[in-house]
């Protein structure tokens, strides 16, 4: 993924470093930045996190690097609320919403 790359390079980081934030090894997060491996959604939303960027933005989905705002989470609440009245969402599904809602 060049995002991540360009994020790295843009703090002035290395590749171990930002591996050591994500608890991998260095050759792991390697394969993220050359796509050979898939970033997996905790690691796109601790390293979103970390750049102070969206989901979106970090996976190429949208040029704007913001994170979320207040309506973003006010939407977050309102949906975690439907899928536990609802129940029609996996178990991951919540704690992704619940580790952005902590943000």
């Amino acid at each position: 993924m060049k995002r991540l790359k360009d994020l790295r390079e843009d703090h002035d980081l290395k590749q171990a470093e930002v591996a050591a934030h994500l608890g991998i090894s260095q050759q792991y997060y390697q394969c993220y930045e050359s796509g050979k491996n898939e970033l997996p959604l905790r690691h796109g939303i601790k390293l979103a996190k970390f750049y102070n960027v969206s989901l979106d933005y970090l996976v190429g989905l949208t040029d704007t690097p913001s994170s979320l705002d207040g309506r973003e989470n006010l939407e977050l609440a309102r949906l975690k609320q439907l899928i536990t009245r609802y129940g029609s969402a996996s178990e991951k599904i919540k704690k992704a919403i619940d580790i952005l809602l902590e943000e």
